[in-house]
């Protein structure tokens, strides 16, 4: 004799929705007053570690301890003691073309346009500040640039990636 029992719990729902809440990235440093400080020129790698005669795990790490609100300087091979069970570790495996070029907006401003993909038909830029801390700057659709004497136009902004800009395509040698 077989008999079937439904479970209630299978096929409860939830007495309540879920919240509507939006992601918020965590605050780096809990006191806003005290921001994290710029980083020294001579702490700053502008080329690669194998370029600079070091293996990849002997580069710089800086370290926060936002409890504690410090900064440690490490090294890369050193990381492991820094995480505890439960830690996040969040890997940037992006590549960025070695490509960067200045650009006039109308008004006169120079910007940097970073290249990062080049189609057929246009290119996506991330537009930042030309001078430390190379702020992201926002574009206006329809806007003219000047780049390396030509003019280009500013399509929009790539919908996945809304730091990225869409604009017509440069000439070759840029």
């Amino acid at each position: 004799m077989t008999s079937h029992v439904r479970s209630s719990t299978c096929s409860r729902r939830p007495s309540r929705p879920w919240p509507a809440t939006v992601w918020r990235p965590p605050r780096l440093v809990s006191n806003p007053v005290r921001p994290l400080p710029a980083l020294p020129a001579e702490l700053r790698a502008h080329l690669p570690a194998e370029l600079r005669g070091l293996r990849r795990d002997g580069v710089r790490l800086m370290v926060v301890d936002r409890g504690a609100q410090s900064i440690r300087h490490s090294r890369f091979i050193e990381l492991g003691s820094f995480l505890r069970a439960g830690d996040l570790l969040v890997v940037n495996r992006s590549r960025t073309m070695p490509a960067a070029v200045p650009a006039y907006r109308q008004d006169g401003e120079l910007v940097q346009l970073r290249l990062c993909v080049r189609h057929v038909e246009e290119w996506h830029v991330l537009c930042v500040e030309p001078d430390p801390p190379h702020r992201n700057v926002a574009l206006r659709e329809g806007e003219r640039l000047q780049v390396a004497g030509d003019e280009t136009a500013v399509r929009g902004r790539r919908a996945d990636l809304p730091l990225l800009w869409r604009i017509d395509p440069l000439r070759e040698g840029l």
